[in-house]
């Protein structure tokens, strides 16, 4: 991930790097990390449901508890 963050600082400068940074650490990671977590929680609750769909307020409460670890 370093590695992008310097390519973007040589190819369009330092403006454009600070916001590529931040936009990655508002944006992309707790995106990224919500999306993990709620096929975590649903992969989780199946065995559980077996015989139909877990309920999404189940799956985001266990999808709450990962990322709250």
């Amino acid at each position: 991930m370093d590695r992008n963050f310097c390519v973007v600082g040589k190819a369009f400068g330092p403006v454009i790097q600070f916001m590529f940074v931040w936009a990655f650490l508002l944006i992309v990671f707790p995106i990224a990390n919500a999306i993990v977590s709620l096929i975590f929680a649903n992969y989780m609750l199946v065995p559980l449901f077996s015989d139909c769909e877990p309920p999404e307020s189940a799956v985001t409460l266990v999808a709450a508890v990962v990322i709250g670890e």
